[in-house]
């Protein structure tokens, strides 16, 4: 609480300080279960569900600048697959 004695050393009022960390840190948290609560869980996936596909739509020109990531591995075993299919 080093802050809250320099603080009173400038002349300020220390519980008006204390309020206003505590004000500030109170808006922060509302804002954040406002997003994480109402935007996150209820807005989000009201609106995909209206835009049904369209919220899945990729542009072409944006699927060409991403990398194709293939985390489990599916294209490594059909490649896998068809090597062996050649060899028999």
């Amino acid at each position: 609480m080093q802050i809250f004695s320099y603080l009173n050393r400038l002349h300020y009022d220390i519980e008006k300080v204390r309020m206003s960390i505590t004000l500030a840190i109170g808006i922060l948290l509302i804002g954040v279960l406002f997003d994480a609560f109402i935007v996150r869980m209820m807005i989000v996936p009201t609106l995909m569900l209206l835009m049904g596909k369209a919220a899945w739509y990729m542009a072409k020109w944006l699927d060409k600048i991403l990398p194709n990531v293939d985390i489990e591995g599916e294209t490594i075993m059909s490649e896998i697959e068809k090597e062996k299919e050649q060899k028999y």
